[in-house]
């Protein structure tokens, strides 16, 4: 089973690069209407984008004259976003606080631990290999959480947590 990726049309301009117009979406459905028409595919909603004055319809007409072309692009996903959200859930840093506390002490040094030192332990707990608590709790907030076992990238978005 493969999963279908949702797509959307963009304007690609002659030089083969996205075109950086302001309404270039609106353009390339445009353009797609009128190839379509002209394949005989048109009618329905395709009908509704075709250029409703002679301007609009030479306005278009340029644009292909110039060599534009109208291409499927498929939506990125907010993947990423998804895992920067699961570390600003404060249920995650609170256990992941925890257990830090936990295995160093409660002595005042490890209460006042800077956030370098916590980020690297939350690092080489995810890098064991062997199962243990952080990388499952880990898991739990975000499967793709536990491939992140970058200390830079968690000192990150600890600080982006306290803007």
């Amino acid at each position: 089973m493969t999963k279908v990726k949702p797509e959307h049309l963009v304007l690609i301009g002659p030089g083969g690069k996205q075109a950086g117009l302001q309404n270039q979406r609106m353009i390339a459905c445009k353009l797609q209407a009128i190839r379509l028409n002209s394949m005989g595919k048109g009618g329905g909603i395709t009908n509704l984008l075709l250029p409703k004055n002679k301007l609009e319809s030479e306005k278009l007409r340029q644009y292909i004259d110039r060599g534009y072309t109208v291409k499927k692009i498929s939506v990125r996903t907010n993947r990423r976003q998804a895992v920067r959200d699961a570390v600003k859930s404060d249920e995650l840093i609170v256990a992941l606080a925890e257990m830090f506390l936990a295995e160093k002490g409660s002595s005042p040094r490890a209460m006042a631990a800077p956030v370098r030192e916590f980020s690297n332990w939350i690092c080489a707990n995810l890098k064991d290999q062997n199962l243990n608590r952080v990388r499952n709790i880990v898991a739990k907030a975000n499967r793709e959480l536990g491939q992140r076992t970058e200390p830079d990238w968690w000192r990150k978005q600890i600080a982006n947590r306290k803007k």
